[in-house]
């Protein structure tokens, strides 16, 4: 089912990589332990991944430009020949593409919180539900100086990451447009 503005098809996915800037350098003889090297110090990518369908008139897609917190490396868009709607004579526009950037500040999961992008047309998430339970009882004033943050949308992801994310509660779903580092538990790795 279409939006209100026509956008049948509209994901976008974001991937980041870390790379601590270390190698295993394995011993010549055959009882020597391994060590572990520091060649540089660590940097991150983001790869952002997305694919749309609209009826009517071409998606609004990302620009291939830095962002506040990536500087863009490169990427491709495709696009193909638009489809005909037979029954309204409508044309259905798609598009995909792949962009790689360079964190200028590497985010590393567990750490740090991690945008997960946003949508180009209105839609009611629960970003609203997060917005209204941060500005209540004490954490007001808290919300207040996450707002006025240089970077605002990681303040405020930090914030609410730290008061609203329960990880005791499988039925309290993350609600902002940014993965916090509360989302991720190292019990989830065993061995």
């Amino acid at each position: 089912m279409a939006t209100a503005d026509g956008y049948e098809v509209y994901d976008q996915g974001h991937s980041y990589a870390h790379f601590p800037g270390t190698v295993v350098s394995p011993s010549g003889s055959r009882t020597g332990a391994a060590r572990l090297l520091r060649l540089h110090g660590p940097y991150g990518t983001r790869s952002v991944h997305f694919d749309a369908l609209r009826v009517g008139m071409p998606p609004v897609l990302p620009a291939a430009a830095d962002t506040d917190g990536d500087t863009y490396m490169g990427g491709t868009v495709t696009l193909p020949l638009p489809g005909v709607n037979k029954r309204d004579g409508n044309y259905t526009f798609a598009a995909s593409g792949n962009y790689l950037y360079l964190q200028n500040t590497v985010r590393v999961p567990g750490t740090d919180p991690l945008p997960t992008g946003s949508y180009p047309f209105g839609v009611n998430p629960q970003d609203y539900i997060a917005f209204v339970r941060l500005q209540q009882g004490d954490l007001a004033a808290e919300f207040e100086a996450a707002l006025a943050d240089p970077n605002p949308s990681q303040a405020v992801t930090v914030l609410a990451g730290a008061n609203i994310y329960d990880d005791d509660n499988p039925q309290q779903g993350w609600y902002l447009t940014a993965l916090p580092s509360e989302a991720f538990t190292t019990t989830l790795i065993s061995g």
